[in-house]
């Protein structure tokens, strides 16, 4: 699968062209890191790294649309050294209170058709890197809602779409940092935060946002 992929997708930089890997250290300069977001109820912080512009936007896409997961690495380093360079405090908090990372799951129809969930695949590289636990099963999406991207860029419009449609399944971790790849009003991270406990600590992260 690595080889027909290399041979569709060649690993050229999304933004200058240069061939040898997806994003080249030259282009990544211009990836700028956000600022600590105010977090919203109920969460007790909310961090989005980057926004969702080229070249990043391009790399995801590639991932979730195209199946690219050999950009998997890049992206996640990415986010690695921008949490360890700008948020070691935010971090350091993280492993001092024992968060776990849980990854916003696909609905067991998107996850056959796509083979595998892309904010699962960038979450299990963060957490070995970071040292924070991993808790990818404990929440579950039982409504097949229609895909957020699919949506105008209405609150309103994505929240109604994704109401209700995750669980917790026990244990429950005490401390839970929700982790989504994209974020774009913020609906599916809300969503998900609601099925967990009110006595939960709470803490959004996601690789890039569109708000």
């Amino acid at each position: 699968m690595s080889i027909l992929l290399d041979f569709l997708y060649p690993r050229f930089c999304y933004s200058c062209g240069q061939p040898g890997s997806y994003l080249c250290p030259s282009c990544s300069k211009y990836i700028s890191p956000r600022s600590l977001a105010p977090s919203p109820p109920p969460f007790e912080g909310f961090l989005s790294l980057f926004p969702y512009t080229p070249p990043l936007s391009w790399a995801l896409k590639s991932l979730k649309f195209h199946f690219v997961t050999d950009s998997v690495p890049m992206l996640a380093n990415l986010a690695i050294s921008t949490l360890s360079s700008n948020f070691p405090n935010v971090v350091s908090y993280w492993q001092e209170h024992h968060f776990v990372i849980c990854p916003i799951p696909l609905h067991s129809s998107r996850l056959l058709w796509r083979g595998f969930n892309q904010s699962q695949l960038l979450s299990s590289a963060l957490v070995c890197a970071l040292h924070l636990g991993h808790c990818p099963e404990i929440l579950v999406r039982t409504r097949a809602s229609r895909p957020q991207s699919t949506l105008p860029s209405d609150s309103s419009l994505r929240a109604g779409n994704i109401q209700n449609s995750f669980v917790v399944t026990p244990p429950i971790p005490s401390s839970v940092i929700l982790f989504d790849d994209v974020s774009t009003t913020g609906s599916t991270l809300l969503s998900a935060a609601q099925a967990f406990p009110p006595q939960t600590r709470l803490w959004g992260l996601v690789l890039a946002s569109k708000a």
